[in-house]
């Protein structure tokens, strides 16, 4: 829920491969609140679809984008019209 008088911004965010899969998606477009973190938006949208929260609660991991950069840090802020891509992390070797 979202505070009384407090901003909201939108993003689109795109789910690769599983993600796809899972949330029964390839795009969606959020109103979220303004200054919400990856991490945040993350929460957000676990709490939204329950099948990505049961799937992040086995495999925890997750490769985000914002804007075509990858993003190491979840404390990332999200602004008004960001692209934010969720995927799997890609593993090489054997």
């Amino acid at each position: 829920m979202v505070e009384e008088g407090r901003r909201l911004i939108r993003v689109k965010v795109v789910f690769l491969g599983i993600l796809a899969d899972i949330t029964g998606r390839s795009i969606e477009i959020l109103d979220i609140p303004e200054n919400t973190s990856v991490d945040s938006l993350i929460a957000i949208l676990s709490e939204k679809h329950s099948s990505l929260f049961d799937w992040l609660s086995k495999v925890p991991l997750i490769q985000v984008s914002v804007n075509g950069v990858d993003v190491t840090s979840r404390d990332v802020t999200l602004h008004n019209g960001d692209e934010v891509v969720l995927s799997t992390p890609l593993y090489e070797g054997g």
